[in-house]
């Protein structure tokens, strides 16, 4: 090995960096990059700004709504206790002309018993007579229909109409229903029992509106109280 080796090997473990470039100040360095920073508030470190919040619709108050509702009920035009009698009569004698016509026929259909006259009476007829009777208890006509029913329950039944027993005597019955027909609407004519279209106001149909313009309201109301 020569000297020229020996010289390289030599420079070569010798540590020229600390010579030729001064070491790396790390607490400057870090005072350099502190400066670097926006400077913070007197009151202390940065904080997110809030957001503002959107203000909410104003809740309509129900009983703003109930108090508009009952004032415009108010106005609207109901039927009288006389109106009341004089419709519901009329639904009567509609079932009383139905149990005419069955009790006309033998009750029975097609020539054979079936439960008509024994329906009608029990479930329509009867039911009225109980309802008008509070309503009106001068008219004798609603007890008289009511007992006449009870008297003669046993021979409307499909077993006796099947007997023949009252076939006779049916068509008498019928004309009894015919009369208290008659008792309640005051005549005979069938054109009696039909409900003339009602006529309202101008008046009448603006509160109308307007009622049913508050119930829309308050049901929407309702509905968005729930969400």
């Amino acid at each position: 090995m020569g000297w020229s080796d020996v010289v390289s090997n030599i420079a070569m473990k010798v540590p020229w960096e600390r010579f030729v470039f001064r070491p790396r100040d790390e607490s400057r360095a870090l005072e350099q990059f502190a400066a670097t920073l926006p400077a913070a508030t007197a009151s202390g470190p940065l904080t997110s700004t809030p957001t503002a919040t959107k203000a909410s619709a104003p809740t309509p108050n129900p009983t703003e709504i109930g108090s508009q509702g009952v004032s415009e009920a108010s106005e609207l035009s109901l039927a009288t206790t006389e109106e009341t009698i004089a419709d519901l009569n009329k639904r009567l004698a509609k079932e009383v002309y139905r149990f005419q016509l069955d009790l006309a026929a033998g009750c029975k259909i097609a020539g054979k018993p079936c439960d008509c006259c024994e329906k009608h009476p029990l479930f329509a007829i009867e039911s009225m007579v109980e309802e008008l009777v509070p309503m009106d208890p001068e008219n004798p006509t609603y007890s008289a229909l009511g007992q006449w029913i009870k008297a003669n329950a046993h021979k409307l039944t499909i077993e006796a109409s099947a007997s023949g027993k009252y076939d006779l005597e049916y068509p008498h019955m019928a004309a009894n229903m015919r009369a208290f027909r008659k008792d309640l609407l005051g005549t005979e004519a069938l054109s009696a029992m039909i409900t003339a279209p009602q006529v309202i106001s101008l008046e009448e149909a603006k509160a109308s509106a307007a009622r049913i313009a508050a119930e829309r309201v308050e049901k929407q109301w309702k509905s968005q109280e729930k969400k």
